[in-house]
């Protein structure tokens, strides 16, 4: 399970500084912009915070799986040593 630890932390690294980068860009956007061009904004930052929801959602899920998935190999792993299978 090291490497799905270390590939959902990846994930959720690059992820949050993709976030990061586009908020700190559209925030300066918006400073710079018009009244007509802060309505266009306002319509990009709506598709924003969706994909912000949908990326931390699905590192969520990712992290949700790898705990069920750790759980459920140790409690394989258990069983196969109480049967004293020699690969355990």
């Amino acid at each position: 399970m090291n490497i799905a630890s270390a590939t959902i932390n990846v994930v959720q690294v690059v992820g949050m500084g993709i976030a990061i980068i586009m908020l700190i860009a559209m925030a300066i956007k918006w400073i710079s912009a018009s009244p007509t061009g802060k309505a266009e904004l306002a319509k990009s930052i709506r598709i924003y915070v969706l994909g912000v929801i949908i990326i931390f959602a699905a590192v969520g899920l990712l992290q949700l799986v790898k705990v069920f998935a750790g759980g459920l190999n140790s409690e394989i792993n258990n069983r196969f040593k109480s049967y004293n299978y020699p690969f355990c």
